[in-house]
């Protein structure tokens, strides 16, 4: 009996021991499993307060356009997240509401947003250029490939990523080749902080749905960890959106020359 006591005893040691190990091998865990739905929306509700507060505080004056249009975009995107929620729960299919504003809507915001970043009337005939063509190429894709109504649009997410890379990219080079914003400490400028995080995010999620044809078929435990991921970066991007129209009170100073 004592024998067989300690075997059970063995045995659900051996059980803990190994269910520890996939707790500390899954990449899931702790940062990545705290990052669920809700989390993501109270990030998403903070970042909206927070870029609230700084309209009253009035630290945007030479950025007012552009910080109308992010706080209309974390509004956007909270009822979005939360629309496209019930509408999983209720009917099952969210593809549209996710395509028409996740995918369309957004990224156009943001090319528009991009607008206002460059001073060059080439740069900002080009951005017009690009968002017509996304959304022409965006008809396409619906009427011959991915339906609108029930499929989720990579293809049109991965030309929208792209096309936010590359601006981003061209920010980076005017700003070094100092054409644009040589006078300004670039932690000072919110339109750096903003760009980056959509650099980033994007960047990832280009990577993440361009190659979703090999990622699909693995099994989920590799596929959920990958979508929370996303969802970080994403919880991230907005709360930097919302705290980057403070950073010309937090960042003063010339811009640094040698």
């Amino acid at each position: 009996m004592r024998k067989m006591s300690l075997f059970i005893i063995s045995e659900r040691s051996a059980l803990l021991t190994v269910n520890i190990v996939k707790i500390k091998l899954n990449p899931s865990t702790r940062l990545l499993r705290i990052m669920g739905f809700d989390y993501y929306l109270y990030s998403l509700l903070i970042s909206a307060i927070f870029s609230l507060s700084a309209f009253r505080l009035k630290m945007d004056r030479p950025y007012r356009k552009a910080h109308r249009l992010i706080f209309i975009i974390l509004i956007g995107v909270l009822i979005n997240e939360i629309l496209s929620d019930l509408m999983r729960k209720t009917v099952g299919n969210n593809s549209i509401l996710y395509n028409i504003f996740g995918i369309y809507l957004l990224t156009s915001l943001y090319l528009l947003f991009f607008r206002l970043v460059f001073k060059s009337k080439k740069m900002k005939a080009g951005i017009k250029m690009a968002i017509m063509v996304f959304l022409g190429a965006g008809i396409v894709n619906s009427l011959f490939f991915q339906p609108i109504v029930s499929v989720f649009q990579n293809y049109s997410l991965i030309l929208g990523s792209f096309l936010i890379i590359i601006f981003s990219i061209c920010f980076y080079f005017n700003v070094f080749k100092r054409e644009d914003y040589m006078e300004v400490n670039l932690l000072s400028l919110p339109y750096f902080w903003i760009v980056t995080m959509l650099f980033f995010y994007y960047a990832s999620t280009f990577l993440m749905f361009a190659s979703w044809a090999f990622i699909y078929p693995m099994s989920s435990d590799f596929v959920e960890p990958l979508g929370r991921l996303n969802r970080l970066l994403a919880a991230v991007s907005y709360l930097v959106m919302g705290l980057a129209f403070y950073a010309p009170k937090v960042f003063t100073g010339k811009y640094f020359t040698t």
